[in-house]
């Protein structure tokens, strides 16, 4: 699939991998389901077989390449969009009863819900359940057992949750203490009593917060089992295979790696991964930066320019929802939704646009918000509440209109 080569290949009859040197497949981003389907279809093809029963595992192959966070570009978003219909129509019980417990609708099923609200629930069982719970799900065809197991996959999402807070809120405390953002390029974090299954997704959130390649390792016994996590420009499989001799294992690709290691290696491999990182990265590298696909004005905006950007998708990695800024406009009714969640109006004299902020409450003075104009960066929703429909700007920062 995706993932990159590492050396020495399976002494297998075949060994079917686009990312091998010698294979001259076009695309080499396919997951490694699209990578089953493509080989499906080619076997099929060869022997005669009608191959509309593969087409109609098109969901499978859009849920996999989304929750496998592979590029949704060139073959990958084709492979995606036509999933996408078919997920919409399904005729997968266990694929009905997750978007079921999900709160999905069918008809509404785009790349956002499937990273957000499917995905996670099927991951989780892998992570701190039996991944076998989720394979049983898909394949089958009682509806009964089919909704039982996707309320199992559901508990679990919540369980994993838990872990996921207990242990980014651990990992947080350490950098309070041990980070140092003038030295730090690159970040191991590792702790006895984390949960392996879940380091992968701590590994992500606390590199929004520091803007550094980041790994995080559960120790138990003499072994630690982690995850790393990267950031634009940083070829993170590169990196760790520069320190690969303090590793016992170890792979993944240009964004996202696993490791196995000795406890005892620990602090030798976090100094050579700081040391990775910083022949890589400078300090203006480290700063993040919110660059907009285009300027546009308010009045611009309405569900017409909505139902248009939707031909844009499926979006996701490699292909990212339009990012617009509207400069000089007012924010009046802010308040805090849910937990740490910013919603407001965007107003000029001639209209005005709904927004929300998801975690960004917490980063503005809501009095300040009112007063002064704003420089503002969000991408666009068609929104469903209550019976109206009406366009949400999907706020990604906000600065004083200088």
């Amino acid at each position: 699939d995706h993932h990159t080569v590492g050396g020495d290949l399976p002494a297998a009859f075949a060994v079917v991998n686009p990312q091998r040197p010698d294979c001259e497949y076009p695309d080499k981003g396919l997951c490694g389901t699209a990578v089953a389907f493509r080989l499906g279809e080619l076997v099929g093809r060869e022997l005669g077989v009608d191959l509309v029963d593969l087409y109609d595992m098109l969901d499978l192959v859009a849920l996999a390449s989304v929750a496998d966070l592979v590029p949704l570009s060139g073959e990958n978003r084709i492979l995606v969009a036509f999933g996408l219909k078919r997920l919409s129509n399904t005729k997968s019980v266990g694929l009905r009863a997750l978007l079921g417990v999900a709160g999905v609708s069918p008809g509404k099923v785009t790349a956002g819900r499937i990273g957000y609200q499917i995905a996670p629930r099927i991951n989780a069982v892998g992570r701190i359940g039996a991944a076998s719970d989720a394979l049983t799900l898909l394949l089958s065809d009682d509806s009964v057992e089919a909704h039982q197991l996707a309320t199992v996959l559901d508990q679990a999402n919540c369980d994993r949750r838990d872990e996921d807070q207990r242990t980014l809120d651990q990992a947080l405390e350490d950098l309070a203490v041990s980070f140092d953002p003038n030295k730090d390029f690159g970040v191991v974090l590792a702790q006895r009593g984390w949960h392996p299954g879940v380091v992968g997704i701590v590994a992500s959130r606390v590199v929004e917060r520091i803007h550094r390649p980041v790994v995080v390792v559960a120790v138990e016994g003499d072994k630690g089992r982690g995850s790393a996590r990267s950031i634009s420009g940083f070829n993170l499989y590169e990196a760790i295979a520069e320190c690969s001799k303090h590793l016992t294992r170890f792979g993944g690709h240009q964004q996202a790696a696993g490791i196995e290691i000795s406890a005892g290696e620990l602090e030798a491999f976090r100094l050579a991964f700081n040391e990775a990182a910083r022949s890589r990265l400078t300090h203006h590298s480290l700063q993040p930066v919110l660059s907009p696909d285009l300027d546009i004005k308010l009045e611009d905006v309405d569900l017409e320019l909505v139902h248009w950007l939707s031909y844009l998708g499926p979006h996701g990695i490699g292909n990212p929802t339009p990012v617009f800024r509207v400069q000089g406009v007012g924010v009046r009714a802010s308040h805090i939704v849910g937990e740490n969640h910013l919603k407001a109006e965007l107003t000029t004299s001639r209209t005005r646009l709904d927004a929300i902020g998801f975690g960004l409450a917490d980063r503005f003075d809501l009095d300040s918000l009112s007063s002064g104009k704003w420089d503002v960066l969000f991408r666009l929703e068609r929104n469903e509440w209550q019976g109206k429909v009406r366009v949400q700007a999907l706020l990604s920062d906000l600065r004083p209109t200088s």
